[in-house]
């Protein structure tokens, strides 16, 4: 009988729980965690983790340190998630290793110790987690508990993205891009980002779109690079949401489609980028896309130069059409623009 079939129904890992399998405690934990055949129970989860962990389960000792790491159920403690941690490291569970090895990151529960951090992230790095050899190649780019070594940075994320991690594709077609720790070379970086892009990676999909409106790496393509550009707008990407608006409006790679445009432009701005917030305001001033509105359009444009004060000249010269009530009415849209920005912000 394989461990599915052992372990698969609620009963039977009930029945094997309770006679002290510690497997079957740790996947009935599990089931109390993510409320699976179960109600969701926070405390029972942590009982039947702390159950398997005591018999030196080492992935219920990694859900028990998360446990005290969160203050999932229980009262948040780092000195306990990282003496979890380490028991479940020291049996070579490369999840805990990186966890332990944040830990000493961020000093959580212990000192500090950026050089003990990357010793960790080794050790999972080296047992083939894809997370940690992304992690490790962070820490060797900037020079986090190891000397500075953008070829060992780019070494680490080349092992990560054969593995499939889009993460780790997206970051070796940077370095392939700005030509940091291989040399440049914009095919390459067009590669991993369409690789990256392809599993949903929403800043490889707006990377992939730009090479393809610039030419670079790849045959120039507006239509493809609207394609990119739009699937990265769709998944939240502001930056994307900005270059899309701009292919609406001047009809590059898309069908022109002012009222889309500012569709784009508003997504963007709405996230807080003052280039978007710049471009609508525009849009309201000018009657492009939307009803002319000098209230709301000062409104923006006074958020974006407050950021990129290099756009100050059409604001400052907006400012002198409208009247003093108009342009009061304008500070206080802007401000509830930002309170507005900020509650989004913190709902995510």
């Amino acid at each position: 009988m394989n461990s599915e079939d052992k372990y698969g129904t609620l009963e039977n890992c009930k029945l094997l729980a309770e006679k002290g399998d510690p497997e079957a405690q740790r996947r009935l934990g599990d089931r109390y965690k993510h409320g699976r055949s179960v109600a969701k129970d926070s405390a029972q989860a942590i009982s039947w983790y702390r159950k398997a962990a005591e018999q030196n389960n080492a992935i219920a000792q990694e859900r028990l340190g998360d446990c005290f790491y969160d203050g999932d159920g229980i009262t948040q403690d780092f000195a306990h998630a990282v003496i979890w941690y380490r028991k479940a490291a020291d049996q070579g569970e490369t999840s805990a290793q990186i966890s332990l090895g944040d830990c000493y990151f961020n000093g959580y529960g212990v000192t500090k110790d950026l050089t003990l951090a990357v010793g960790w992230y080794r050790k999972a790095a080296e047992q083939g987690n894809s997370w940690a050899q992304v992690i490790l190649g962070g820490c060797y780019s900037r020079g986090d508990g190891v000397a500075p070594d953008p070829q060992r940075a780019a070494a680490w994320y080349q092992i990560a993205a054969e593995q499939g991690l889009a993460h780790a594709q997206l970051t070796l077609g940077n370095c392939y891009y700005k030509g940091d720790g291989v040399p440049q070379y914009l095919t390459s970086a067009a590669l991993w980002y369409r690789r990256a892009a392809e599993q949903g990676e929403h800043e490889a999909q707006y990377r992939l779109g730009l090479c393809y409106s610039k030419g670079e790496g790849l045959t120039l393509d507006p239509a493809q690079a609207a394609e990119w550009l739009t699937k990265a707008a769709e998944g939240g990407h502001e930056w994307a949401q900005y270059r899309l608006g701009e292919c609406y409006q001047t009809g590059v790679g898309v069908e022109q489609d002012l009222a889309k445009a500012v569709q784009f432009y508003r997504m963007g701005a709405d996230q807080g980028l003052a280039f978007a917030q710049y471009k609508l305001g525009e849009c309201y001033c000018s009657g492009i896309g939307t009803k002319r509105d000098l209230v709301e359009g000062y409104a923006y444009t006074l958020l974006a130069v407050k950021e990129i004060p290099r756009l100050n000249s059409f604001h400052t010269l907006l400012a002198t059409a409208l009247t003093a009530e108009e342009v009061k009415a304008g500070q206080l849209r802007a401000r509830q623009i930002q309170t507005e920005i900020a509650a989004k912000k913190a709902r995510k």
